[in-house]
C-alpha cells in the first residue's frame, strides 16, 4: 500500500511561548517543512533547552527523528508530546504512525482510534488507521476507513489505489479494477497505479488491456521491476515465451534476488527445453531461501527431466 505523510504543522493552539522560542520553532517549522532535517533539528534542541516543556517543539522534533528512521527516538519524544497534550489529534497521529513503523500495529490503532475522536473526518488519520489494519489483515476493516477517507475526499488518489489492492487481496478483481479506473481518472501518468489497473485486468482474463497498462506504466518509470514481472507474468500465460523471459530478465536486473521473478523465469525455460538455464535460476532461488518449498519443487522436476 502506498503510505501516507506525517503531519508536521502545529494545529493546537498552544500558551504562547518565550518570545525567543517564538521566533526559533518559526525557523524551525519551514526547515522542517523544506525537509532541511538537520537544521529544523538543531533548533528544536534549542528550543527544549530553553523550555524543556514546549510541546510543539517536542511533538515535530519526534515526527523529525522518524523521517530520519531513528524510531525509538521518535517514539520517546511523541510519549512526551502526548503526557504535554494528550487531546493533540495530530500527535496521537504521529504516534500512531511511529508505532506502525515499529511493527506495533495494535497500539498504533487505538492511536488513531483517539485522534478520530479528536478529529473525526480527518483523512490523514483515516489512511493511517486503514494501513494499520491492512498490516494486520483486518482487510474489511482497512476498506471501511477508507470508504470513510473516500465520502470525505472523492477523489483521493492515494485512497482510492490503497482500497483497488485491498479489494484485490480480498479476491475482488472486479471492484479492485473500478476503484484503480478512479484513480487513474485524478493521475492519469501515474505507474503505480496503471501497475495495479494492469494486474486487475490479468486477473480478469482481459490480457492485450492488461499489457497496455503494463506499458504505459513503463513509459512513465522504465525502472519498473513489478511492471516488468508482472507484464512478463501475462506474456508467461499466453504463450509468448521469449518476451517472458526478456521481461523477467529486465525485473532481475533491477532486482537480483527477486525468488519470484527467478522461479517464473526457470518455468518459462523449463518450457521451451532449456533445463540447464532453469536448473541455474532454482539453485539461485535455494541460496536466497532454502527451504521455500516450491524452490525445492520446480528443482526436483528440472532435474528429473
Amino acid at each position: 500500500l502506498r503510505e501516507s505523510a506525517f503531519m508536521i504543522e502545529p494545529v493546537e493552539n498552544q500558551r504562547e511561548p518565550m518570545k525567543d522560542t517564538a521566533s526559533l520553532l518559526e525557523v524551525a517549522i519551514t526547515s522542517h517543512q523544506q525537509n532541511e532535517l538537520e537544521n529544523a533539528e538543531t533548533l528544536y534542541a534549542t528550543i527544549l533547552a530553553l523550555e524543556p516543556n514546549h510541546f510543539v517543539a517536542t511533538h515535530l522534533l519526534g515526527v523529525l527523528k522518524n523521517q530520519r528512521g531513528d524510531f525509538q527516538a521518535a517514539a520517546q519524544l511523541l510519549t512526551e508530546a502526548l503526557r504535554l497534550n494528550p487531546r493533540s489529534a495530530m500527535a496521537h497521529l504521529n504516534m500512531g504512525i511511529t508505532l506502525w513503523k515499529l511493527n506495533r500495529s495494535e497500539e498504533a490503532l487505538r492511536h488513531y482510534q483517539y485522534s478520530l475522536i479528536l478529529k473525526p473526518d480527518h483523512p490523514e488519520t483515516l489512511m493511517n488507521y486503514a494501513l494499520a489494519f491492512h498490516s494486520l489483515h483486518r482487510n474489511e476493516e482497512a476498506l471501511a476507513s477508507l470508504d470513510k477517507l473516500l465520502a470525505i475526499l472523492p477523489e483521493a488518489p492515494d485512497a482510492l489505489l490503497n482500497r483497488g489492492i485491498i479489494l484485490q487481496e480480498l479476491h475482488r478483481p472486479g471492484d479492485a479494477l473500478i476503484s484503480f479506473e478512479r484513480a487513474l481518472a485524478v493521475n492519469p501518468e501515474d505507474p503505480g497505479i496503471l501497475l495495479n489497473l494492469g494486474i486487475a485486468l490479468g486477473e480478469l482474463n482481459r490480457p492485450q488491456e492488461a499489457i497496455a497498462r503494463f506499458d504505459q506504466a513503463l513509459t512513465n518509470q522504465p525502472d519498473f521491476p513489478e511492471a516488468l514481472y508482472h507484464r512478463g507474468f501475462v506474456m508467461h500465460g499466453q504463450g509468448r515465451y521469449e518476451a517472458a523471459l526478456a521481461d523477467y530478465q529486465g525485473a532481475l536486473t533491477l532486482r537480483p534476488q527477486w525468488t519470484d521473478a527467478l522461479a517464473n523465469r526457470a518455468t518459462v525455460l523449463h518450457l521451451t527445453h532449456r533445463y540447464e538455464e532453469a536448473l541455474a535460476h532454482l539453485e539461485q532461488v535455494l541460496v536466497i531461501s532454502p527451504d521455500l518449498p516450491v524452490g525445492l519443487l520446480n528443482c526436483g522436476i528440472v532435474l528429473r527431466d
